[in-house]
């Protein structure tokens, strides 16, 4: 992850209006208050995110060669959350339904046993989840990164020219604390310690010049802000999966837009620029 980006996200809102439910007749009142009542009634259960569900801790875990597929109905069971599983992608990495799982944990989180499982089932990461909303959908890197996605990055605290300030010079303060030694002492004394604070001051204004030296590199070698954003979009594309930019015969872009970065490429990509995605953030 790239420190100090900020992530811009873009969204839109949308508004139903529903007109109002016409009140049941007196005599069907007293019913319609107890099948909201009934444990059986068919009424939806509180919305359940899956980062809620993967908070949760499980007492034990104890799978002897359990079937994948039993392990998928076992998560879903956990709590009203939608679970997806992309089987096409899987059955290319030879996993179906009955592949077994064996695993023991105790005190593990929901989301600890499930990557537990998918490291168990695939070779260097070849199984990976995604998590949106209530919506849990496990599948294949190489599945997931078919889709590319466009987010924008406000990097304007990176690109900001910052002024380099000089401090003040000392030797005027080493030149005035040489004269005060030489009439406070005798000659020898007096010269010893004069040539000693006299270096002093020499220090000091070579303390200035080397300031003001930086500061004048500092000042020659400054880039403009379009300068420092292409510097910076270069530096992201060698260093975060190189080989998935167009540079480098890959899909992804990265367009400059005033301050910001507009980055075209794989969830993947954009989870190790700016951080895990928000639910719902594509």
């Amino acid at each position: 992850m790239i420190p100090g980006l900020t992530l811009l996200a873009i969204g839109s809102l949308a508004w139903t209006q529903v007109p109002d439910a016409p009140m049941p007749p007196a005599g069907r009142a007293s019913a319609t208050r107890r099948a909201a009542t009934h444990p059986s009634a068919n009424v939806a259960q509180p919305a359940l995110t899956v980062s809620q569900l993967f908070s949760r801790r499980i007492d034990r875990i104890e799978w002897d060669a359990r079937p994948f597929g039993e392990v998928i109905d076992w998560l879903q069971g956990l709590g009203p959350i939608n679970v997806i599983v992309v089987w096409r992608a899987l059955d290319a990495q030879s996993i179906t339904r009955d592949t077994p799982v064996t695993l023991r944990m105790e005190g593990a989180t929901v989301g600890a046993v499930l990557k537990e499982v998918l490291n168990q089932l695939s070779e260097g990461g070849a199984l990976r989840y995604r998590a949106t909303g209530s919506t849990l959908t496990i599948s294949t890197r190489e599945d997931f990164n078919r889709v590319l996605y466009v987010r924008m990055y406000d990097v304007s605290d990176l690109v900001h020219p910052t002024p380099d300030f000089r401090g003040p010079g000392l030797g005027p303060l080493g030149s005035g604390l040489a004269r005060g030694m030489n009439g406070m002492g005798g000659a020898g004394a007096g010269g010893g310690l004069g040539t000693g604070a006299t270096s002093g001051g020499g220090f000091g204004e070579g303390y200035a010049s080397g300031t003001q030296q930086g500061g004048n590199a500092g000042a020659g070698n400054g880039a403009t802000i379009e300068e420092r954003l292409e510097q910076l979009a270069d530096r992201i594309k060698k260093t975060i999966e190189p080989d998935s930019w167009e540079d480098k015969g890959g899909r992804g872009t990265i367009r400059l837009f005033q301050r910001r970065l507009v980055v075209r490429n794989t969830v993947e990509v954009h989870e190790k620029i700016g951080g895990p995605i928000a639910e719902d953030g594509l």
